[in-house]
């Protein structure tokens, strides 16, 4: 009995220290999770051109009973977009751009905080429709320092001139158009024969030809020729092209000046060539009063193939015939026939002389071996006159006539040889 009653009482001991040893430490309540802010962003309007600025306004507004502290607003904008807390009137030259963050501070429950900033384009714009995203965040009271964030983007638009073209021509592609343009222009005002034109409209493929060219050869030259656009890389787009238009033109223009020129000396050369010619032909042309070899001279050299040629001139009603004629404008020449006698060579060459002489073919080959042998050459057979009564005579070995009233005849064969070697 008294050992139940001791193994009750220790039981009893137990028991508030078992349930005590499982129970849990009392943690406290989470921090009240706030409803998301609501931000809106307007601008003064929705484009901008290059050099110009743009006012806008970021309204952040808590909707919480309780206050959300260190707000910070981060702007992300295109590059060529610079941006500055406050009015644009209040944005002086000399103040740098806003970097990262701007510190909001603290909003109240249930306030509006406004945010006034201010974009600015330079020069430089990159034409399109651009998103600009605005960053709010934001803390609120708690164990642990909670935060969150909500952001907002808006389009805003950049042009250049204050438009998306310019002659019908989208501004995001002057850059491929505006250096060929200036290139044919150039190219068209130096009226070189292969121009194309003023580049436009449906010879709008030549310009962008020409501009890829000229910018591939800018961006391997190191220039900066990305697609941001300004007036003033249009003036040097526009530069480009019509410097090198000026250079490809005016060297063409040299070119054929140069090729002109010289075509112009090869037919004066020809022309004084073709005069001298007509005068040593004129020289070469029988005269009155030419000496008998003289004669002989000029006709074989007129026709130095003809071996037994005969010729035939009428005047008067009398036909005479002999081996050789010439007739110009003025006069007609008749020749016989003449000889080189074996006889009369002499000297120690006397042998070799006549055996050249003996190969010779024509009267024209022995003649220049007669001269360049200073050989003496004499009259041999007469020219012969035939009368109206079919009376013959022999006239002299040569006759020079006026051609008016002359009628003249050459055959280049049926006669005899004009210089024989006897």
């Amino acid at each position: 009995m008294t050992r139940f009653f001791l193994l009750t009482l220790v039981v009893l001991s137990i028991v508030p220290l078992a349930s005590g040893a499982g129970s849990s430490t009392p943690q406290p309540s989470p921090s009240p999770t706030p409803p998301k802010p609501n931000v809106a962003v307007s601008f003064d309007r929705q484009s901008l051109r290059e050099n110009d600025a743009v006012q806008a306004w970021i309204r952040f507004a808590n909707e919480w009973d309780q206050s959300l502290a260190n707000v910070n607003l981060q702007i992300d904008s295109p590059s060529f977009l610079s941006w500055r807390v406050g009015a644009c009137g209040d944005w002086k030259s000399n103040l740098p751009a806003a970097t990262g963050t701007v510190n909001v501070g603290a909003v109240v429950a249930n306030d509006v905080r406004v945010t006034p900033v201010c974009f600015r384009s330079g020069p430089d714009v990159m034409v399109g429709d651009f998103n600009v995203s605005f960053t709010f965040d934001y803390y609120w009271t708690g164990k642990s320092q909670p935060h969150s964030f909500v952001t907002s983007e808006k389009t805003l638009k950049a042009n250049l001139f204050g438009s998306d073209s310019v002659a019908g021509i989208p501004i995001a592609l002057a850059a491929f158009i505006v250096p060929g343009l200036f290139f044919w222009l150039v190219v068209g005002w130096l009226k070189v024969p292969w121009n194309v034109g003023d580049g436009l409209g449906d010879k709008l493929i030549y310009s962008l030809l020409v501009s890829f060219a000229l910018l591939w050869l800018l961006e391997k030259l190191q220039v900066n020729a990305s697609t941001s656009i300004s007036i003033q890389r249009l003036g040097v787009f526009a530069g480009v092209g019509a410097i090198s238009g000026a250079a490809v033109g005016g060297s063409s223009r040299l070119i054929s000046f140069g090729f002109r020129k010289w075509r112009e000396s090869k037919a004066t050369e020809a022309l004084a060539a073709q005069e001298q010619l007509a005068a040593a032909r004129k020289a070469r042309e029988v005269k009155l009063g030419d000496p008998k070899v003289l004669l002989l001279e000029k006709l074989l050299e007129l026709y130095p193939n003809h071996k037994t040629p005969r010729a035939v001139i009428s005047r008067d009603g009398i036909e005479y015939e002999g081996t050789l004629m010439s007739q110009t404008e003025d006069v007609t020449a008749l020749i016989g026939s003449f000889r080189i006698l074996k006889t009369e060579i002499k000297g120690p060459d006397r042998a070799a002389i006549i055996q050249e002489l003996s190969a010779a073919t024509t009267s024209f080959e022995r003649y220049k071996i007669a001269v360049k042998h200073q050989l003496e050459i004499e009259p041999f057979d007469s020219i012969i006159a035939t009368h109206e009564d079919k009376s013959m005579t022999e006239e002299s070995v040569s006759m020079v006539v006026e051609t008016e009233g002359t009628a003249a005849q050459q055959f280049q064969d049926g006669g005899k040889e004009p210089l024989i070697f006897d």
